[in-house]
Formats: structure tokens, sequence, C-alpha cells
């Protein structure tokens, strides 16, 4: 394909392009592109690894370059919102030599950034911001920053799908308003996305109601190979399984997921919950395969997820055991292999997973989904043949959640002072979730809020009431519920390992009992329960307790849970069960 897209960029874009080796626009780049550089609202659509982070970033930057001096002494020009720290992270890590290249200041401020990072950025700001909606609500009433963001003319938000189909897209929805207030023009709204149902509906919640978006689809198509399976026991599975204290079936699983990272040179597992992960790995390493397999979820400690990443990237290991912390567009290098543990309960997430492999031009993505029962194979059939057909899950979005409105609003006063009840309505009602919000129920949560002493009336304004205000604004910048954790430390490599949930270590733990984190085995040295520290050293391999942690089940949508079910009475009726292999979709 021409490069077309790219010719029409600056010379210093396009020599930075060739300098990496980019030669040809990607079909998503082709169609973004001019798009973006038109001023034109857009949702790019496209599988992982087709280049969608540099179809979005690339104009920007063309744009950004023509009016630098202009943008730059006024402060923040672009905003990146990521729904993870580590994809924060891994971006900075793509795009900063090219900022360096391009004299384009770049940075992350998110949870994790130092105190003196953040000091920095109040004095000097970036010329791109990436951030998490969490750490986006925190800056807008922040006294510099504030500032600083009202030079904001681009606004991208990656991984959108993912935000917006639950309660932090509805937060981030209503920072975008906020954030207009700021800016007092409109900024360009960018979001990157899988393949998903319903795309409009994802495009509209970008940009908010009576506002346009231009849906970009990209035509570049991979072949998706999925094979739903399951593993039946052995002679050898029934030795192993009377060694290890394990059922048969769980051997015979486990030995089938090692013999395909054995036989595949890069293999990412998925499941579903970080307690499948952990019991999973040990279950692997108890047959042999420490050392070639590592876990990854979100409960490990940040510098033992990037240890497993860079070991994957390197292929010093073959197969990572991860949760959805790697379903989104983490790099981890390139991917053989998908399984699936049991069914994934979407077809969304089905695809999402299955694309990480084969991110090669018209490559094909691969991978096995292995079930553990009868209604799991049931729901893995109907996902995959749903995949094949492209019919995946439309989108719900949260709309009217009354309680982050209530943050909302305290967040607006925060940043106004003053606000009338009618100000507050033309605001939020440009936010999708609350475009149809009647000035009664905005009321009802004002009043709420002033039973509560966090607003106060002042003629036909509000305004917040401190330090009440300030306190409910900053303990509730999350809205994943809050669960105490405790920090698990190595004594003796000194380093942290990962986190638990309070209500297991107070169940479980006490000085010398034993459980399985990052997939092996560690003994209670001490726990502080005043500092929330758990310390550990290495124990022998066991499979002690898997600890479990607070979470959220994937929900199956009815439209699937009929299909299953109509399924299920055929499968009743001739009796069997068939294996589906190799569904090409």
């Amino acid at each position: 394909m021409p490069a077309s897209a790219f010719s029409v960029l600056k010379p210093p874009v396009l020599r930075r392009l060739e300098k990496e080796g980019f030669l040809e626009a990607s079909p998503i780049q082709e169609l973004a592109i001019p798009a973006i550089l038109n001023g034109d609202n857009v949702l790019l659509i496209a599988p992982t690894g087709t280049g969608k982070t540099l179809a979005a970033i690339l104009p920007v930057l063309d744009k950004f370059l023509e009016k630098r001096i202009e943008q730059r002494a006024r402060g923040i020009s672009v905003v990146y919102v990521t729904p993870l720290r580590a994809l924060n992270r891994d971006l900075l890590r793509r795009l900063e030599e090219m900022g360096r290249d391009l004299d384009v200041k770049i940075q992350v401020r998110h949870g994790d950034t130092p105190i003196s990072a953040r000091s920095r950025q109040a004095r000097i700001p970036p010329d791109i911001l990436i951030t998490t909606p969490e750490t986006l609500q925190s800056i807008l009433i922040g006294r510099r920053m504030s500032e600083h963001l009202k030079s904001v003319r681009w606004f991208i938000v990656d991984e959108v799908h993912e935000l917006a189909t639950d309660e932090r897209g509805v937060q981030l929805s209503l920072a975008m308003e906020r954030l207009l207030e700021l800016t007092q023009v409109e900024f360009q709204r960018i979001g990157l996305s899988a393949t998903i149902g319903e795309p409009e509906k994802i495009g509209q919640f970008l940009v908010g109601r009576d506002r346009v978006v231009k849906i970009l689809r990209s035509d570049e198509t991979r072949g998706l190979q999925i094979k739903v399976s399951s593993a039946q026991p052995g002679s050898e599975d029934h030795k192993e399984a009377e060694r290890l204290g394990l059922p048969p079936s769980t051997v015979a699983r486990a030995r089938k997921i090692l013999n395909i990272i054995d036989t595949h040179r890069s293999t990412l597992v998925f499941t579903n919950t970080r307690e499948q992960a952990e019991a999973l790995a040990a279950q692997l390493h108890a047959l042999g395969a420490f050392g070639r397999v590592r876990v990854h979820h979100g409960s490990l400690s940040r510098e033992v997820r990037e240890e497993s990443e860079k070991e994957f990237q390197e292929g010093r290991i073959r197969g990572l055991i991860c949760t959805s912390s790697l379903e989104l567009g983490i790099d981890i290098g390139s991917v053989d292999y998908i399984v699936q543990f049991t069914s994934p309960r979407e077809t969304t997430r089905l695809v999402q997973r299955m694309g990480r492999s084969g991110h090669t031009l018209g490559g094909t993505s691969r991978g096995t989904v292995l079930t553990i029962g009868t209604d799991d194979i049931l729901e893995s059939v109907i996902l995959v043949r749903r995949a094949r057909e492209g019919r995946l899950e439309r989108p719900i979005i949260h709309e009217k959640a009354w309680d982050v409105l209530a943050h909302q609003i305290v967040g607006l006063l925060l940043q106004k002072r003053r606000v009338s009840l009618d100000e507050m309505l033309q605001i939020f009602r440009r936010s999708y979730p609350f475009r149809e919000t009647d000035a009664k129920e905005l009321e009802r949560v004002v009043r709420q809020l002033e039973d509560l002493r966090f607003v106060r009336k002042l003629g036909e304004s509000y305004s917040p009431r401190n330090p009440y205000a300030i306190q409910y604004y900053f303990r509730n910048l999350s809205v994943i519920p809050d669960v105490q954790r405790y920090s698990v430390f190595d004594f003796f490599r000194k380093r942290r390992i990962g986190s638990l949930d309070q209500d297991f270590v107070a169940r479980r733990l006490a000085s010398g009992a034993e459980f399985i984190l990052h997939g092996q085995t560690w003994k209670v040295l001490s726990v502080d329960e005043e500092k929330l520290h758990v310390e550990v050293e290495p124990a022998p391999p066991s499979l002690t307790a898997i600890p479990g942690w607070e979470g959220d089940m994937i929900p199956v949508q009815m439209d699937v849970a009929s299909e299953v079910g109509r399924l299920r009475r055929t499968v009743r009726e001739n009796g069997e069960v068939a294996e589906l292999e190799s569904e090409e979709v």
C-alpha cells in the first residue's frame, strides 16, 4: 500500500518514521491521519497490533508542531488517557524517543508518579500528559495543574471500549466536560478501540451529546482459529494426581496446557480470575514447569510484572499465566498461541484475548479454549460461534450513575467555586451517560450533598463546604471498591512481591503459615497489622492456600445465555457434546 497518509505529515515526523522503519501506513493509519488532521472527532477501531497508537498520535504531533511555540507557552496540549498505569508506562516507553527527536515533552502522571516529578510538572508542564481517569480527577482541581490544562486541544482515550462499560467511563465522560469548562474551547476527541459491538454507541460515549464523531474501522482482517477442548485423564495423570494430591482431571488439564506451552515458542494462558492464575501456575510448577512459566496479574508488584513481561519478550520463558492484565495493548513482543482457561464469558473478551497472537499483516490468531465441564464446553462453543459470525456483545453504558455524579458535582464546585443548578445541568447533560438527566434529578443529588455537609447553597448558586468537600472528593477519586490490602515482602530479596486482601490475611495467615503468590510457595515470617505488611521467605513447592481477591465476576449477557440454553437442550436430546475444531473466523 502506498504511504499516502504518511506523505501529508511534516518532514520532522516523516524522518522519525523512516528512522523507525515505518515506510507504509497501516490500513487504520490511512483512515485516521487525514481525519484527525481535518480536526474530526474520531473513534478508531482495529485489532491489537495494527498501529492504532501511531494512527492517533502522528497527526496530533503534526498539528502540535504547527503551533508549538504558542501551545507550549500555555501549558499541556494533549491529554492521553489509558485504563492502566502499566499501559501508561508502556506508552511512554514507546513514544519517549520520538518525543525527544521532535522536541516534544511527553510525561506520565498517575498514582506511582513520585512527588518530585509531580512538582516539576506543576512548574514546567509537559506537552503531552499520559494519565489515568483517576489522576485526571485530581489534577482538574489542582491550582497549577488546572491552569496548565486550559491549553488542552487534543484528548485521546486508549482502550475506550474497556472504560466505556463501567463507572470509570462515566467518571471520565463527566471529567471531559469539566475539562471543557477549563479550556473554554472544544478539544478534539480521539478514541482507540479493539473490535466491538455497536461502535456508534461507544463513539457517542466518547464525544457526548450534540457532537459528531467519525467511526473509522480498519478493513484489515486477521484470521482466527479457535479450538474448544477438554482434557480426559490418562493413566499418567492418575499417577501424578496421587503424588500431588489433586483430582486427575485437574492434572490432565494442567498437563495439556504445559504440552501446548512446550510445543509453541510463546504462549499466553488467560484465566478469568487471579485465583485461577495462581492455582494454575502452582500446578504447572508442580509438574516441572518452574523457570518456563510465570504469572502476571494486577495484585503482583510492578517490579514482578515488568520482570515477567521482559523475560517473555526476550524468550527466556515460554508461557505467561495472566488475567485481563495482559488483555489490553501492553507490548510483550510476539505471541505465538493463546490458551483461554475456561469460558471467557464474553465474545468480545474472547476475540480480544485471541487477538494478542498473530500480529502480522494478514496473520492468523490461534488459540484453544480449555474447558472444565459440560456447561463450560457449551458456553465456549456458543462464544466461538458468535466470534465466527461477528456477533459481539452490545456495550452496556452505565447511565445516570448518581454516586459518580455526586462526586463530580463536588469536583466541579471545587474547580469553579460557585455554580448554579442550571449551569450544572448544562455541563453534565453534555456527557453521554447524563444526556437525559432533568433538573429535578440533579436537584435531588445536590440536596443530598447539602445534607451531608459537602456543599452549601449561596443564593442561587452552590459552593463546596470545606474541609468536608475536599476530603470527600479525594477519598473517592476511584470508583473501584476500596479493599484494604497487605503488601507482601520477600525478606531475603528485600522486595515487594504483591498484595493480599485483608480478608485472606485475617482468615489464613499467621507466622509459619504458607500460601502461594506469583505461582510459588511462601512461608509467613511476620504480619504487621499496623503497617499492613506481610514478611515472607521462599518455602519448598507445595499446593497450599491460594489467596482470594475481591473482584467482579464476568457476567454473561442474556442473549448468550439463551443460546447456551438452546444448545444444552439439543445436546440433551442427542446425548453428546462434540468438540469444536479449528473454527475459522
